[in-house]
């Protein structure tokens, strides 16, 4: 005799049948997750497009902000304000001078920050000190070789160099002017006294275990000063004026 309870064949086709049922339904389920993943790779592709050129806008417009020549800016400025104030019948006004040492100050401030600010926002918007090597001598050149000054050679980096490397170190900011003054005492020459002062910071960046990619930065800040120097520094090389001979005519 047959037990009772051993299901039908029937019984069993159904269980059967719900069987597939349940194992089918997390596959479809799986599959229909997996389709509008793919059916939204194409907004996610308008997403990080329109996120590539955010990230190509700020890198033109801290290449804009540095290729400005606050210097004769500052100068222009003050003097259409001096301008404004003679017709204004007001010729004691000193403070808006083109030529006082407020807008000077202006100007030297400005050129630091054109050496920290780039520093600054990869740091807290791309955080990758990578881009470092690639925007920090962007703005070098963009500021020496500005299109706004006709490309003209300006051949000043003190104030944005020390911008930069207050940005890779805070103790910088106190130690490069007195690197700087002592290698213009050493060199008796604001010729050289950049280029010493440069490879002075190979040794402070290995003294203070920074970041190994901050000795490549260095060496594109060396090549990018050399290369400004170069026709006054070939110059100076032709006089046969050694660094020694400066030092005793200092």
């Amino acid at each position: 005799k047959k037990s009772t309870y051993l299901p039908s064949s029937n019984s069993q086709q159904t269980q059967n049948t719900q069987y597939q049922y349940n194992t089918l339904f997390p596959r479809i389920h799986k599959n229909l997750i997996l389709n509008l993943f793919a059916f939204s790779l194409y907004p996610s592709t308008i997403i990080s497009y329109n996120n590539l050129m955010t990230n190509f806008l700020i890198f033109i417009a801290i290449l804009l902000f540095t290729s400005i020549p606050f210097k004769d800016f500052f100068t222009w400025f003050f003097q259409c304000v001096s301008d404004i104030n003679k017709k204004m019948e007001k010729p004691n006004s000193t403070i808006f001078c083109p030529k006082t040492t407020f807008s000077f100050f202006l100007a030297q401030i400005a050129d630091f920050s054109k050496g920290i600010l780039p520093g600054l926002i990869i740091f807290y918007y791309f955080e990758s000190d990578y881009l470092l090597l690639v925007l920090i001598p962007l703005c070098l050149t963009a500021h020496n070789w500005s299109f706004l000054s006709r490309f003209k050679n300006q051949n000043n980096f003190i104030m944005i160099n020390w911008g930069v490397y207050t940005y890779l170190n805070p103790v910088f900011f106190f130690l490069y002017p007195l690197t700087y003054f002592i290698s213009a005492l050493l060199t008796n020459s604001l010729l050289l006294a950049p280029l010493l002062n440069i490879f002075l910071f190979f040794i402070f960046i290995w003294f203070f275990n920074l970041n190994p990619l901050y000795f490549l930065l260095n060496l594109a800040i060396l090549f990018i000063v050399l290369l400004a120097s170069y026709p006054k520094l070939l110059k100076y090389l032709e006089q046969k004026t050694t660094i020694l001979q400066s030092f005793l005519k200092r």
